[in-house]
């Protein structure tokens, strides 16, 4: 990228000092952002706040009296949307946060830990992503624990993973493929000089759901 051999770069995820890179590199780079919107860069992104507020709906919804989000420090949009619906609903919301944060499977078992040295534990909790509620699913079982008898987990993507753990993981499908389809398109227009619309994708269905009994 540094020699200009890159001339562009669709960027998937968003960690510690991800902002301030993106608006550094975007005076001199074509970029694309998949995830929020971030100042004038182009984006294609999903409905973060939409994808809290299914989460928060379907715990709700299935008995879930304590809920609680585990995420990293930055508040993303499912976020805010899973407490905004939990409040209007009047539910209190207790959160499980990591600092050092990047989403993947080693952040979801420091937040799982964590979660057993609560004074109550939460009966629904909302995992940032699939990686996340992966490993929860691990660790709660581990502690001689049901899921989703004694607590209930949704995490967001709706990714492969989700198949794989006993139970399924419940998901919101965030359409990735739809997703990433739509941004190499857009691209495609950038690269051209073309001028595109940010594209905000509706998360829908979500798979696995598991009634609790």
């Amino acid at each position: 990228m540094l020699d200009g051999r890159v001339d562009g770069i669709i960027v998937t995820s968003f960690t510690e000092g991800s902002e301030k890179r993106y608006k550094k590199y975007s005076e001199y780079l074509k970029i694309l952002t998949m995830t929020e919107k971030i100042d004038n860069i182009p984006s294609v992104h999903f409905d973060e706040k939409k994808a809290g507020e299914i989460a928060a709906e379907y715990l709700i919804k299935t008995g879930c009296k304590k809920l609680c989000v585990a995420r990293g420090e930055k508040d993303f949009g499912r976020v805010r949307g899973f407490i905004e619906y939990c409040r209007k609903k009047g539910k209190e919301v207790s959160l499980l946060i990591e600092e050092k944060f990047s989403g993947y499977y080693e952040d979801g078992i420091k937040l799982a830990k964590k979660l057993f040295k609560m004074k109550e534990l939460p009966d629904g909790i909302f995992a940032f992503n699939d990686l996340i509620g992966v490993a929860f699913i691990s660790e709660i079982k581990e502690k001689g624990l049901k899921i989703p008898e004694d607590i209930s987990i949704i995490s967001c993507d709706n990714t492969e993973i989700c198949l794989y753990t006993e139970p399924k993981l419940t998901s919101i499908d965030t359409k990735f493929k739809e997703r990433a389809e739509k941004a190499i398109e857009n691209f495609i227009k950038i690269k051209k000089g073309e001028k595109v619309e940010d594209v905000v994708i509706q998360p829908e269905k979500i798979r696995g759901t598991i009634k609790r009994r």
